[in-house]
């Protein structure tokens, strides 16, 4: 199931699993809402009993309402993320988006505080910077075998992500790379 399938079958059982619609909870909680963008998932799953996926659904809905999101600024997470390395870091990552984009026009490219995802329904890699180097964990089995794969640390589920890439700064992308790119969003399918 995609995103927005998961997403959609959410809204419809809301009512069945909370004893509210969606709009019932936008309309309750919107007024209530704590200004404070900080703990406010948080606030949602403990004044009102929520489970986390029901408070995330709400709260994203109410962020839309007011013209903003958890993560509407992307550009903004991206210069927090990349700043004190390497201005060549970032080049690395154009060029890379720049080739995953040619996997197909379901690649969504979703900026995190700690990490870029890129997605076509479920994650298929996380990218970070450390070290003046870019760390791509890949969502590949854990028999994958290939010389430029390493153990992933640091990405937390390492069994959907067991292997990563190490890119240096001033390193060519080369068509090994794209590949196992590749072969993750496949296998994300």
């Amino acid at each position: 199931m995609d995103f927005d399938a998961y997403q959609a079958a959410m809204i419809a059982s809301m009512k069945s699993r909370t004893g509210k619609t969606l709009d019932e909870w936008l309309a309750l909680i919107g007024p209530q809402l704590p200004a404070e963008r900080k703990g406010r998932l948080q606030w949602l799953k403990q004044r009102f009993d929520l489970k986390q996926n029901s408070a995330y659904l709400i709260l994203s809905h109410l962020d839309e309402m007011d013209g903003t999101s958890l993560y509407a600024h992307g550009d903004a997470l991206l210069n927090e993320l990349f700043e004190g390395h390497d201005e060549a870091l970032h080049g690395l990552y154009d060029r890379l988006l720049a080739r995953v984009g040619s996997f197909g026009n379901d690649v969504r490219v979703l900026p995190r505080k700690h990490y870029v995802a890129l997605s076509r329904g479920s994650h298929f890699a996380l990218l970070r910077p450390v070290r003046n180097q870019l760390a791509i964990a890949l969502a590949l089995p854990a028999n994958t075998q290939h010389p430029l794969l390493q153990p992933a640390r640091g990405f937390g589920d390492v069994q959907k992500f067991p292997w990563q890439l190490r890119l240096d700064a001033q390193q060519l992308l080369t068509d090994d790379m794209v590949q196992l790119l590749h072969q993750a969003y496949v296998h994300s399918a």
